[in-house]
């Protein structure tokens, strides 16, 4: 196991697959876990016309905490265009939700 960076306040969490090092950019000194890929097909506006056409895309789904802060963040988006990042309870709670509405509706 390699030594602590200077920088680092608490211990990894379990799920946390992040390689820190003295020399990471303050921005990067968080725990992170493994990227979870999602293909999705998303309805996005195309060109000028203001129509509506779905594209391919991909969601990351990944789980970080800046060191030395008490909450952990669930983030799932592009990396570029949009992103969610809110806690697990959120998440847990907006999953539910989403589950219920396509129940009512008979889809998926």
């Amino acid at each position: 196991m390699a030594p602590r960076p200077a920088w680092q306040q608490d211990d990894c969490p379990v799920w946390c697959v992040a390689v820190h090092r003295d020399d990471d950019h303050p921005d990067d000194r968080k725990h992170t876990s493994a990227i979870r890929a999602v293909p999705v097909i998303q309805l996005c506006a195309s060109g000028p016309t203001g129509t509506d056409a779905p594209r391919t895309t991909e969601l990351v789904v990944l789980l970080q905490r800046r060191d030395g802060a008490p909450d952990t963040w669930l983030y799932v988006g592009d990396g570029n265009e949009q992103s969610i990042e809110v806690t697990p309870e959120c998440w847990r709670r907006l999953v539910g939700q989403v589950s219920d509405v396509l129940a009512e509706v008979g889809v998926g």
